[in-house]
């Protein structure tokens, strides 16, 4: 089965190497500043998150790393953190590096 089209925004140019996954409900596009200015180095990937049970998440951001040429760097914030690291520990073959930032106020 062939993915479909991409949910979420490119930034850049291809190769996408970087991939920027955003807080949890509400906060879709919250890390658009990070990926444009990160773009100027290179591609940046910035999915939508579209599901929401913890495995389809982790399901459909694999998927969505298809788009990108691992081994990716993952950078996540909140929500986007852990399912970054539920990522890295379920696929380590396409995650090269990981970068969390978990906001507990």
């Amino acid at each position: 089965m062939k993915p479909g089209p991409f949910q979420g925004r490119k930034h850049g140019e291809a190769p996408y190497r970087t991939v920027v996954v955003h807080g949890g409900p509400g906060a879709a596009g919250s890390l658009e500043p990070l990926a444009e200015k990160l773009s100027e180095r290179g591609g940046i990937l910035e999915p939508f998150q579209t599901k929401t049970a913890i495995p389809e998440l982790v399901s459909e951001l694999r998927t969505q790393l298809e788009e990108a040429e691992p081994p990716v760097l993952l950078i996540g914030h909140s929500w986007g953190a852990w399912l970054t690291l539920a990522v890295a520990v379920r696929y380590p073959e396409t995650v090269g590096e990981l970068s969390v930032h978990i906001d507990n106020q």
